[in-house]
C-alpha cells in the first residue's frame, strides 16, 4: 500500500522536472547554479543528471519516486524526504539566473520557473501536512 497522497505529490515534482527539462532543451537554458557553468549542452546535462536551469537532476525524480512507489503510509522518513525535496527544488530554482531574468526568458520559459514554483510548495506541504497527520496523540 502507497500514500497516495505523496505519490501524487512526487508525480508532480517528476511531470515538472520532465517539462522543464524540455523547455530547457528547446530553449537552450543551461543550470548555472552560483554561476556555475558546466561545459558540454543542455542534453548532455539533463542526461548525466545534472538538470538544467529549468530542471532538478533526474537522480532526485528517481529517489522521490522509490520513495513514494515503497514506504508505508505514515512512516515519518518519507514525510522528511518531501520535505527536503521540496527543500532543494525551492533552494535550486531560486539560485538559477533564469529565475531572475538574469537570461533571456521566453514565456515558455517563465512558466516552467513557475510550476518548478509551485512543485517545491506541493513537496513542502505535502511533507507537512503528513506530520500532523501521522503524529501520536499525546
Amino acid at each position: 500500500m502507497t500514500d497516495r497522497r505523496l505519490l501524487a505529490a512526487v508525480g508532480v515534482f517528476a511531470a515538472s522536472s520532465a517539462v522543464g527539462a524540455a523547455v530547457s532543451v528547446k530553449e537552450g537554458v543551461r543550470g548555472e547554479p552560483f554561476g556555475i557553468d558546466l561545459p558540454g549542452s543542455v542534453g548532455t546535462h539533463v542526461a548525466a543528471g545534472w538538470g538544467s536551469g529549468l530542471s532538478a537532476p533526474w537522480p532526485l525524480e528517481a529517489l522521490a519516486l522509490g520513495v513514494a512507489v515503497y514506504a508505508r503510509p505514515g512512516v515519518p522518513w518519507a514525510r522528511n524526504v518531501s520535505v527536503g525535496l521540496g527543500a532543494v527544488m525551492l533552494l535550486g530554482t531560486l539560485i538559477e539566473p533564469v529565475t531572475w531574468g538574469r537570461r533571456s526568458r521566453s514565456r515558455l520559459t517563465a512558466a516552467a520557473v513557475s510550476l518548478n514554483l509551485v512543485t517545491a510548495v506541493t513537496l513542502l506541504c505535502t511533507g507537512r501536512t503528513r506530520a500532523t497527520n501521522t503524529a501520536s496523540p499525546t
